[in-house]
């Protein structure tokens, strides 16, 4: 029984370790672009303070760029879900309470918001992603009534921080970064998919050549000749014309068959 449920198990997992190579190729790209991202926007932010004397968000980047360092110091280290589980929630660490804070001017909160639905609903299982869903237009609409009614205000000049290039410039690295993470974690599915499809094929070619001839000696079998012969009496029967077949017997050809020997040098003359 083992020579045969070994390649059972092993199919089994195979899909499964797929599965995990791929998550953690989303996992290690999406910690370089973010990378990329929120080291110029921290710079960026230290811009922003020392022209205004304000950088609303600031506290969520440092700790989102703390969250970062743990995960690109550690991605060896650390187990897959909890990898996973850092990677999703840097955008929320970041979006959440600079909507609180900033509601709509906050420059990030908006791409942040839909990378991190995008990661979840990509990494994690479908009820996480409702979680998640769910959660995030509870958040926007939690800032909105307290915007809306007074409760919530903000503790800067809006018109300085709207005005100030760093905030367009945060505005615009957000989105660089969900689109270079969205083109990221695309890319990774499409070669994924190509290399899927391209495996599909080289099995498919593999079996009509089974199907076809021997795979011992390589020779054409019954099922060849038969769709041969009826291509030929149909191209026959197109051009109006007679066809032959020459049935050619062997005397004894079991016994030289059935002979390892023969065999041998039958498969080598052929070859």
């Amino acid at each position: 029984m083992l020579p045969i449920a070994a390649p059972v198990a092993s199919a089994k997992e195979a899909p499964e370790a797929g599965r995990r190579g791929l998550l953690e190729a989303i996992v290690d790209r999406t910690i370089i672009v973010y990378c990329l991202l929120i080291v110029p926007v921290l710079l960026v932010n230290f811009w922003r303070i020392a022209a205004n004397n304000a950088a609303p968000n600031f506290p969520a980047v440092v700790v989102a760029l703390l969250v970062l360092a743990v995960l690109a110091l550690g991605r060896h280290l650390l187990p897959m879900q909890v990898k996973s589980a850092l990677i999703c929630s840097i955008g929320l660490l970041i979006a959440i309470p600079g909507t609180l804070v900033s509601g709509l001017a906050a420059p990030g909160a908006g791409w942040a918001f839909a990378v991190s639905i995008y990661l979840v609903s990509v990494i994690f299982s479908n009820w996480v992603s409702r979680i998640v869903a769910v959660l995030i237009p509870l958040t926007i609409a939690f800032a909105a009534i307290g915007f809306t009614t007074g409760r919530l205000g903000f503790a800067f000049d809006i018109d300085l921080q709207s005005t100030h290039p760093g905030t367009w410039l945060v505005f615009i690295l957000a989105g660089c970064g969900v689109f270079g993470i969205i083109l990221s974690v695309w890319s990774l599915y499409k070669k994924v998919t190509d290399d899927l499809i391209q495996e599909s094929v080289q099995q498919t070619s593999e079996l009509q050549r089974l199907a076809d001839f021997d795979p011992l000696t390589g020779l054409p079998l019954q099922r060849l000749l038969e769709k041969r012969f009826l291509q030929s009496c149909n191209r026959a029967r197109r051009a109006k014309r007679q066809k032959a077949l020459l049935f050619v017997d062997l005397d004894g050809f079991k016994a030289v068959n059935d002979s390892t020997v023969t065999m041998r040098a039958i498969i080598a003359c052929v070859n």
